[in-house]
């Protein structure tokens, strides 16, 4: 939030005065003197004495005025410093304010261990310079600049620095409503300036186990790395040869077993394969295939990103959760439903492909209904896409879809028009299948209605749970285990998911039951999380999204300040030493 310079306009000005230098006999001060109020102006000092109704008006010193118009754009502003009776709270003699002046300092610099550059924000030669106590319009000025640095620091560490929405239209997060400023200033004046900036950043264990790995990372990156890549496409136990010592080494260097100078594949560099295995989301078999190597190949450099980026993540999702909610997280493919801080029920997911307009997108909205033997109403995309093509081909094909028209009359196939271009506001078919063994969703899916049409449901094709990589979905989320996540969810609701099923099987009947108490869903993209073991987990990029916030937040600068000392001296206010 900024403060906006504004003219003084003459009809606010007797409202902004000192709380006590108004005296006010019978009427509000709105309706005093209203044809006099040039007069007030021209009156450099002392009183003014006017009618019974007012008995004495102390008018604000020019200066007082000057510093009131420079908050006067910004109610909360004027708010706050007119509590503070327009005093510095960044610029003065006092051990508090230049106290206020270090710990702002400080916690800027510290902003590449928030994975943020310092170009994020403005404070270019902010602190080179001095502000001469005796001038009062130098003194404000100087105040007004740190306050709007210190709510702009404030809202960036807060609830991110970009916009996510504007980064790509599959990410369609809302960041956190920003910080008030007057409540988040008045709160700063009272307490511990180092503990309250330090407290507007997440406070999660998530996030402070992710500023540790990107510093371990920097480091990692300033002693040169990981040592030389592996060569090789697959070890195992037995082998032996210098590329098992460059496996070993980068294992070592990584922090995933000791350092040990033998050149042979053991049961101890097994293990420690398995442990990175497991980090990285590939089939913990001790050995070290393709995909494991291309994992331990990758340099630290690359694995900064990812932090750096779910470290800006983590700031759009600082809100508080509800006490039940659920998180997908896409290039996990993996989903939990939390009651508090426990996970309750998690399961392996398979999401959409990496082809642009069939990727997931994230977003967050609450479950409002489950759906027991469910319709499949194909979507416009899939129907003009995939399935008309193949009817063109073959009028047969797709045999389990069936075609109605917007009337909801059904119609035979012979009658589809599968030649024009059609436009989705104006398809004139709609395509559904009936609940079966074929059908895609499987015998559940669990509603939260939203504008991307996407849910999480079963699915017939089992097989696809057991690859590393599951984006072969058109969108929705596939659930590995859905009947044991229905029965959680519909036993809290008073149901039976198994009656359920009974009841509708053989049928073409559905059946909606709808939640006494939503559920919130969080479709997230993290590549690189803390794991209950402490240790930072990391998957692929598989839709290039940390790619793109990457680039957006123009992480290629190294603008730093020197860690020096802020204080007053003599009659100037010293900004560097």
């Amino acid at each position: 939030m900024k403060i906006k310079k504004n003219s003084l306009q003459t009809s606010k000005v007797l409202t902004w005065f000192r709380t006590g230098s108004i005296i006010i006999m019978k009427t509000q001060l709105s309706r005093l003197i209203h044809g006099a109020l040039v007069a007030f102006f021209v009156i450099a000092a002392g009183t003014l004495k006017v009618s019974a109704e007012l008995k004495e008006v102390s008018l604000p010193s020019k200066d007082e005025i000057n510093f009131i118009a420079l908050v006067s754009g910004d109610k909360d502003l004027y708010g706050f410093y007119r509590k503070m009776n327009f005093e510095p709270i960044w610029i003065g003699r006092e051990p508090i304010q230049q106290r206020r002046l270090k710990a702002l300092k400080n916690a800027i610099n510290l902003l590449d261990s928030h994975g943020l550059s310092l170009e994020v924000i403005d404070a270019v030669n902010l602190w080179d310079g001095t502000v001469d106590l005796n001038n009062p319009a130098r003194v404000q000025e100087a105040e007004v600049r740190f306050t709007n640095l210190f709510l702009s620091y404030a809202e960036i560490i807060n609830t991110g620095w970009l916009n996510p929405k504007e980064v790509s239209k599959k990410i369609d997060l809302s960041k956190p409503n920003p910080l008030q400023a007057e409540s988040i200033l008045t709160e700063f004046v009272s307490s511990d300036p180092e503990k309250f900036l330090a407290s507007l950043a997440p406070q999660t264990w998530e996030y402070a186990q992710l500023r540790k790995e990107l510093k371990q990372l920097q480091t990692d990156v300033l002693n040169g790395g990981w040592g030389p890549q592996v060569k090789a496409t697959r070890l195992s136990v037995g082998d032996q040869g210098s590329e098992v010592i460059k496996l070993r080494n980068r294992l070592f260097r990584m922090g995933y077993l000791p350092k040990s100078i033998s050149s042979i594949y053991d049961l101890s560099l097994a293990h420690a394969v398995r442990i990175f295995q497991n980090v990285h989301g590939l089939s913990p078999t001790g050995t070290a295939t393709t995909d494991t190597i291309q994992a331990i190949n990758i340099e630290p450099e690359m694995r900064m990103q990812s932090v750096i980026v779910s470290l800006e993540r983590s700031r759009w999702m600082n809100q508080p959760k509800d006490s039940n909610y659920v998180v997908v997280n896409i290039p996990e493919y993996k989903a939990r439903y939390f009651e508090g801080a426990k996970v309750e029920f998690e399961t392996p997911v398979v999401v959409g492909k990496s082809k642009e307009n069939l990727q997931t997108p994230e977003f967050s909205k609450n479950m409002q209904f489950i759906v027991v033997n469910p319709i499949w109403h194909v979507p416009y995309s899939i129907v003009t896409e995939e399935i008309f093509p193949s009817l063109r081909n073959d009028l047969a094909a797709e045999q389990y879809i069936t075609f109605y028209d917007n009337a909801g009359i059904q119609i035979d196939r012979s009658e589809l028009d599968l030649t024009s271009q059609f436009k989705r506001a104006s398809f004139p078919y709609k395509a559904k299948q009936l609940p079966g063994p074929t059908n895609p969703l499987g015998q559940v899916k669990f509603m939260f209605p939203n504008r991307h049409s996407i849910y999480l449901h079963d699915s017939p094709a089992r097989s696809l749970f057991g690859r590393d990589y599951r984006a072969y979905s058109h969108g929705c989320i596939r659930l590995k285990r859905p009947y044991e996540f229905a029965r959680l969810l519909l036993n809290n609701e008073g149901y039976n998911f198994d009656e359920l099923v009974a009841a509708t099987a053989g049928t073409d009947n559905e059946i909606a039951v709808y939640l006494k108490k939503e559920i919130p869903v969080h479709i997230t993209y993290q590549t690189a999380w803390a794991g209950e073991d402490g240790r930072i987990h990391y998957r692929k990029d598989i839709y290039n999204r940390d790619d793109l916030i990457f680039a957006a937040l123009n992480l290629e600068g190294d603008a730093t300040t020197q860690d020096t000392d802020l204080e007053v001296v003599s009659v100037q206010t010293s900004f560097i030493q």
